[in-house]
């Protein structure tokens, strides 16, 4: 079939768009994050001054769970006193808080307007007339349904100075009142008191050195015999040619098939039921379509809100195998679906790698094992949850799709699987939302701009991958629209009396900029900072499968194994921040430009669910939130920008460096496989 007329774009002009487009995801970033925090009055970012600082109740450093009457939250009263020798000329009163306010003078209640909506503009009013010589006293009421009371006031133009922080009082002036506490600064930065169960880090990378060290010895001997791989891996070592070529890429594939199937055969299978994330909602889910047979909706339980495919497909089987509950037959039919997602991941890993870094077959068995191998994704696909399926159906979306852009010319049918695979996502886990218009979007500007279709065709193609993905789809966030309004509905957002919030119930800016607990004390590092929460369960269980503590871990971990990947992930860690850059640069060089497109997607996947995850945590500011695994679909971005670091690294290394580093990768690679096998 002959291209359309119509010259391509040229590099040149690709990059110009490139920019336009870099600048316009960026701007729209900030955007939505400066809306966040500086107007949007759900989003509970709390800022210090020098003047006056925001003041709460003591917090325990704990996850459990404060359920509130909606339309009743508790009330208290934070006051101080402060005396005046000489009344004031002017006296202005600045007063924020979260988020019903009332406010009284010496007694005398005052005017406020107040719009709990709008607390972030807080009110400033003049309140010298209210003021006396010798003894005054201050008092604000504030209730908040979301979370714990937070108050920050000054007072210009006084003697002495008047401003939250130390020295008030808090007293419960409800039902329920007489409790009376002293405030406290509003912090959130802590450390959990189950952290400190676990040996440390660097205490369990000590006990392991010797036989950590042998296998760096191991692997880094392997390295150092670089120079004779060709002949080495061509047949002169016995077993060689599994390694060659693109047999490499298909030995890693095995390699992962067989450790997640000992994970699921030694592990997983002995889960309980309250074992892992939301998993009591999973299991209700499952038992709710098991004894009604009907499609549940948000408001049945706390896992319902989620789109149906791994609960549907998991009641069909079930009901097909006709398991009886707690059978090992059950927990094999429970965790399918988990395990069967997870080693296509890193198939398709494999797959996109071999499109964005051709003629590189190690490089995409790299990307295999890294997928294979990530601690998050090994963790999540062991339990009962639609998480590893939506990264599977994914990882599946992301393949085709670099298919579609790498292709000279994208066929029908690519087309249409891809907006199958779209529609599976959607139906897995309502965060695949975004997506779905991006791959549409960039496949769309690759038939107009590479393939020369001319823009209305390439339109009607891109509108009806739309349609193929809204009809598989569309259906379910209809009906959540009918229902309640939102197309995206979450258990947050279910009309009920109660609602309910964690500790801290707000964030300040210090938490996302910190960083280092997680390489200390990893186990709950989010409650000392967002950096160290992403990492503590990116590269091990640091939020314990769901538990509380430590006292009532996983006890098929070994956390102790665990502990030690923390600082040897290290490295890693740096190769796959480089990485990240290695695919910018590539992005935007060269005359591939379906190529170029497809390093874009995969970049834009990894900034989307890193923005998303912040934003959760400005949402809900939960010490349990800052989850690596709400990015688990940017696995396989992550893996190929992991495999490109490693590969362009590799290549301008000498003999000894790159012995070291196949050395380190081999020693993080086992280290990995005996914190889930130990």
């Amino acid at each position: 079939m002959s291209r359309a007329a119509g010259p391509p774009l040229s590099s040149a002009g690709f990059a110009r768009l490139q920019g336009i487009g870099a600048a316009a995801v960026l701007a729209v970033a900030v955007g939505l994050l400066w809306a966040a925090v500086r107007w949007s009055g759900d989003f509970v970012i709390l800022s210090h001054d020098a003047n006056a600082r925001w003041i709460t109740l003591p917090q325990p450093a704990l996850g459990t769970v404060v359920r509130v009457d909606r339309a009743q939250p508790p009330r208290w009263s934070f006051a101080t006193g402060f005396r005046l020798a000489r009344a004031p000329e002017s006296a202005r009163l600045h007063l924020r808080g979260v988020r019903e306010v009332a406010l009284s003078v010496n007694g005398a209640p005052v005017s406020l307007a107040w719009d709990p909506e709008r607390w972030k503009r807080g009110v400033e009013l003049e309140v010298g007339p209210l003021l006396r010589v010798g003894g005054n006293r201050i008092e604000a009421r504030v209730a908040n349904p979301e979370g714990p009371p937070l108050l920050q006031l000054r007072i210009d133009g006084l003697e002495t100075r008047v401003a939250t922080g130390p020295g008030w009082s808090a007293t419960r002036v409800d039902g329920e009142g007489g409790e009376r506490v002293a405030a406290v600064v509003a912090s959130d930065l802590r450390r959990h008191p189950h952290a400190e169960v676990v040996p440390s880090p660097l205490e369990a990378l000590g006990a392991r050195a010797p036989w950590l060290a042998a296998v760096f010895v191991a692997f880094a001997v392997v390295g150092g015999l670089r120079p004779r791989w060709p002949d080495l891996l061509g047949g002169k070592l016995p077993g060689g040619k599994i390694l060659a070529g693109e047999n490499a890429v298909r030995t890693a594939g095995v390699a992962v098939a067989l450790f997640w199937g000992a994970v699921f055969a030694t592990k997983s299978l002995d889960f309980p039921p309250h074992l892992g994330f939301d998993s009591e909602g999973h299991y209700e889910y499952l038992a709710l379509l098991a004894r009604e047979w009907r499609l549940p909706d948000a408001r049945d339980g706390w896992s319902t809100f989620h789109p149906p495919l791994y609960h549907g497909l998991t009641a069909l089987l079930r009901r097909g195998f006709a398991t009886a509950p707690g059978s090992l037959g059950d927990r094999v039919v429970l965790h399918a679906l988990p395990l069967l997602a997870g080693v296509v991941a890193a198939l398709c890993a494999g797959g996109v790698a071999r499109r964005v870094l051709p003629g590189r077959p190690a490089a995409a068995a790299v990307a295999v094992l890294a997928v294979g191998l990530l601690p998050m994704h090994v963790l999540m696909g062991s339990f009962v949850s639609n998480e590893p399926v939506n990264a599977g159906l994914v990882a599946v979306a992301l393949w085709l799709a670099c298919r579609a852009l790498t292709d000279e010319r994208a066929s029908p049918a690519l087309l249409a699987a891809l907006a199958v695979a779209l529609g599976g996502a959607l139906l897995a886990k309502t965060t695949s939302l975004p997506l779905a218009p991006l791959v549409v979007a960039l496949v769309g500007a690759k038939l107009w701009l590479v393939e020369g279709r001319g823009l209305p065709r390439s339109l009607l193609v891109a509108a009806g991958m739309l349609a193929g993905t809204g009809l598989l789809a569309g259906w379910f966030y209809a009906r959540n629209w009918l229902l309640f309004g939102n197309p995206a509905v979450t258990n947050y957002d279910v009309p009920a009396g109660s609602t309910y919030w964690l500790a801290p119930g707000f964030h300040t800016p210090d938490w996302y900029l910190r960083f280092g607990e997680a390489l200390v004390r990893p186990w709950f590092a989010s409650f000392a900072s967002f950096w160290d929460g992403l990492y503590a369960t990116f590269w091990a269980d640091g939020a314990v499968s769901g538990r509380v503590g430590l006292k009532y871990p996983n006890p098929h971990w070994d956390y102790a194994a665990m502990a030690a990947l923390y600082p040897l992930a290290l490295p890693a860690t740096g190769l796959l921040l480089g990485g990240l850059g290695v695919c910018a640069w590539r992005s935007a060089r060269g005359e591939d430009l379906g190529r170029r497109l497809a390093l874009t997607l995969l970049l834009l996947m990894v900034f989307g669910s890193l923005l998303s995850t912040g934003l959760i945590t400005l949402r809900y500011p939960h010490h349990v939130y800052p989850k690596a695994f709400y990015a688990l679909p940017a696995a396989v971005p992550l893996a190929v920008a992991f495999a490109a670091a490693s590969d362009a690294l590799h290549r301008r290394l000498s003999a000894p460096g790159g012995a070291l580093l196949v050395g380190y990768a081999g020693t993080l690679g086992v280290a990995i496989v005996m914190a889930f096998l130990g």
